[in-house]
């Protein structure tokens, strides 16, 4: 329904460009106090005002390509053009059908999608290390170690490959889990040493180094590293 152009108020009561309580439109009275020109478009009820909208603001832009990516419905995947276009008149059933052919003819041979590639797609079961099991979510301590030791002893090769992956990523874990331990203990060996020093000097932490570097069976460069 489109609104009559807001014919300039007289300021008596029934004018039509009052407000229903006899005061001025908030677009009259801007026009009133010189806010709006008459070549406005918006003082003769044009634009967004003639559609009963009180927007005074620029008029609205159409949003740009990269602003609507990845929105719904996304222009970029509209119907098939072109060369294509005979895809468009398929039904659902026909497109499967089409879909499993192509496979066929152009996937033969690829072999399945390894355990690692699609580790973060849902299964239907999620038990012992299989992804979203209770090993698989097993924070790394000392039952978690356990239970790799027993998969471990009984055998890797009877483990499905979802399994084997998720015990590759549980000794990860584990891994992480003793390093901390091996820094946690340099620290406290660092700081017993320097407590019964009476001036820590560089000749200090020279001999703090070596005792590391023995004791692991390392370079001076690396014990260095772990100081």
């Amino acid at each position: 329904m489109t609104v009559p152009p807001t014919a300039p108020s007289s300021g008596q009561p029934g004018d039509p460009a009052l407000a229903r309580d006899g005061r001025p439109t908030r677009l009259e009275r801007l026009t009133e106090h010189g806010q709006l020109a008459q070549d406005d478009g918006l003082a003769h009820g044009d634009g967004l005002a003639r559609d009963g909208l009180d927007w005074l603001g620029p008029e609205p832009e159409e949003p740009t390509d990269a602003e609507l990516f990845g929105l719904c419905p996304d222009l970029l995947a509209g119907p098939p053009d072109g060369s294509d276009a005979w895809l468009a008149d398929l039904s659902a059933p026909e497109l499967e059908a089409l879909a499993e052919a192509w496979a066929a003819a152009n996937l033969a041979g690829a072999g399945p999608i390894g355990a690692g590639f699609t580790r973060d797609l849902p299964t239907e079961t999620a038990e012992g290390f299989a992804c979203g099991g209770p090993l698989d979510l097993l924070e790394p301590g000392r039952v978690l170690a356990g239970f790799v030791a027993d998969a471990c002893g009984a055998g890797l090769r009877q483990l499905p490959d979802d399994h084997l992956v998720g015990l590759l990523l549980a000794s990860r874990r584990l891994s992480a889990w003793q390093a901390g331990i091996e820094l946690a203990a340099i620290a406290e060996l660092d700081a017993r040493r320097r407590k019964t020093t009476p001036r820590s000097t560089s000749a200090t932490y020279d001999h703090i180094t070596a005792e590391v570097a023995a004791a692991l069976v390392l370079a001076s460069h690396p014990a260095e590293e772990l100081l």
